[in-house]
């Protein structure tokens, strides 16, 4: 899909308009990029490789696009088991389709196998059997990888850098410009104005968590994982998560919320699944569940009690 077309289906999909001219930006600056450097001397900088690789990931976002625009599922998983040794299974043939513009919640006990299939997805582990795809690529592929945003439940970021820093080169290596004014007004939504100009080695262990979703809610990628990032944050935080996951939700964007925060679920789900003992239960819609269990906890209490029994 070239510029021209990218534009018009921008304006044909009102819905999720912001985020897909964002992305289009992008592209056209990578162009603008390309362009200058057609007029220099042969001689490459790292500046200008970073524009050359800018110029791939932008052209993958395109393709990405293109398969929402077509109703493709954001994510499909199909049949995949895993075990980390032979004698183990720890998923059994598990199966679960995200639509656009969805948050789907994903519950279930502690080693039940959820980080293990968020790995999966996110190409962390290599799949054993079964297939992945994200916006109908695999998992595995650049078109696949580009299209999601993993945020995990640890505060793997690099304390070298600021705040702002990271923000920026994460929206370099998703191929996004980034406005820094963006960054400034989020953080301070976050409880942490000025924090984007101190090193992310001085910050408190929230902190850290709230830098990562602060990336996350920026880059705005077509599916964005959450594992359990939000232990830790504040409620203030909180509340701001709530609303960032349902501006995602109406840009035409999907989540996959991995959580126990069974509140929070019922705040912004559109259906949840759970998974126990590797086994993963087919999708049920939030409103249901409320309507005829009381609420996700009660739901999920007599799941696992059922199991146990």
């Amino acid at each position: 899909m070239d510029m021209t077309a990218m534009s018009a289906t921008t304006e044909i999909n009102s819905n999720s308009g912001m985020q897909k001219t964002q992305w289009a930006s992008a592209i056209s600056e990578t162009q603008i990029n390309q362009l200058n450097f057609a007029q220099q001397k042969n001689q490459v900088s790292p500046a200008e490789r970073n524009s050359y690789f800018r110029e791939e990931i932008s052209s993958t976002q395109n393709e990405a696009f293109s398969s929402i625009f077509a109703g493709t599922p954001v994510l499909e998983v199909s049949d995949v088991d895993f075990g980390y040794v032979r004698s183990h299974r720890v998923l059994n043939d598990v199966n679960l389709t995200v639509p656009e513009a969805t948050i789907t919640g994903l519950i279930g006990p502690n080693g039940s196998g959820k980080t293990t299939l968020i790995n999966l997805i996110s190409d962390v582990y290599d799949l054993q059997s079964g297939k992945i795809t994200v916006l109908g690529k695999p998992s595995t592929s650049c078109a696949g990888k580009i299209g999601i945003m993993h945020v995990g439940g640890n505060n793997d970021v690099p304390t070298f850098l600021t705040g702002m820093e990271y923000i920026m080169t994460m929206g370099r290596l998703y191929g996004v410009n980034i406005r820094r004014s963006r960054v400034r007004k989020l953080f301070a939504r976050f409880g942490m104005a000025g924090a984007e100009n101190r090193l992310i080695d001085s910050y408190s262990h929230g902190m850290k968590k709230k830098a990562q979703l602060c990336a996350a809610f920026l880059i705005r990628c077509p599916l964005t994982i959450v594992d359990e990032t939000l232990n830790g944050i504040d409620i203030d935080a909180w509340y701001v998560c709530v609303e960032e996951f349902k501006s995602l939700r109406e840009d035409g964007l999907s989540v996959l919320l991995c959580t126990h925060d069974f509140t929070l679920l019922q705040q912004v789900s559109d259906d949840i699944v759970l998974l126990h003992n590797g086994h993963m239960d087919k999708p049920l819609v939030t409103t249901d569940v409320e309507r005829l269990f009381g609420g996700i906890a009660e739901w999920y209490q007599m799941q696992t009690l059922q199991e146990a029994s």
